[in-house]
């Protein structure tokens, strides 16, 4: 047999066999009506059909024994209950979270830059584009907004002392910020 022939002979073995696969798995499918069941953990499968040799010395397949199939088996089982993901509601946004989301803070712009704004002007120095009317005006409200967010922290704060003179200096240094800001801006004007 020569070598085309035999790579022939084995495409068409492969694409019987895949076919009788299919066909088996179909038919399977079809006369399925009921899901297999499970084979639970710590018991195998029932064995294969064993055969016993019948009177005349040839072997005869003995049936499998009956699989027990579990009571709710045959009574239909309730459809779970849908769920509609559209009815839930937001969790409740705290003032926390809504700070987080005003004033963040990135990897050149810290948590400690926040309780500097006089860091604006040194910067405003060496960028002159943060020295446009615009760009002045948005840090303002930047330094306003962040001054009314420190003025609800020393409420929250009470009476522990070490917080409060913390927040107290950064109040100040935004009430020095925002006086020289605005002086820049009328002098824009």
């Amino acid at each position: 047999m020569t070598p085309a022939a035999a790579s022939r002979a084995r495409k068409i073995a492969l694409a019987v066999a895949a076919g009788l696969l299919a066909a088996l798995a179909l038919y399977r499918w079809l006369g399925s009506r009921e899901p297999p069941l499970p084979v639970r953990a710590g018991t195998s499968a029932p064995p294969p059909t064993a055969f016993e040799t019948g009177p005349l010395g040839r072997p005869q397949p003995t049936p499998s024994p009956p699989v027990a199939r579990p009571p709710d088996a045959a009574t239909p089982r309730p459809r779970p209950s849908v769920f509609d993901f559209a009815m839930m509601t937001p969790p409740a946004r705290t003032s926390a979270h809504k700070d987080e989301e005003q004033f963040p803070t990135t990897a050149w712009f810290t948590e400690e830059d926040l309780h500097h704004p006089e860091r604006y002007f040194a910067l405003a120095e060496r960028m002159p584009e943060l020295n446009r009317p615009e760009e002045r005006h948005d840090t303002l409200e930047f330094f306003l907004a962040y001054r009314a967010k420190l003025a609800r922290d020393l409420d929250a704060a009470g009476v522990r002392p070490d917080e409060r003179q913390e927040i107290l200096a950064t109040v100040e240094r935004y009430d020095s910020a925002i006086a020289r800001l605005r002086t820049l801006i009328e002098g824009d004007r």
